[in-house]
């Protein structure tokens, strides 16, 4: 499990969280560029601006729920 550092971040990024599919196979970091809230207790949603699945970096183990973090 690697984390993505914010030097990988797309330029409009503000948001970062674990994909919360947990032992489904697209386990990913996310980049969101509005802040995302958890919808349904399943996922984290962002009702605008971009999201892009970062699938460089695998969130597989990650607690989901904890993991969103703003841009430093």
């Amino acid at each position: 499990m690697s984390k993505p550092n914010w030097s990988d971040a797309p330029s409009w990024a503000n948001y970062l969280a674990a994909d919360s599919c947990p032992g489904h196979q697209d386990e990913y970091w996310i980049w969101f560029e509005s802040e995302p809230v958890i919808m349904h207790g399943d996922y984290w949603y962002s009702y605008e601006g971009a999201w892009k699945q970062d699938k460089r970096f695998p969130s597989r183990g990650v607690d989901w729920k904890n993991s969103l973090e703003p841009r430093p």
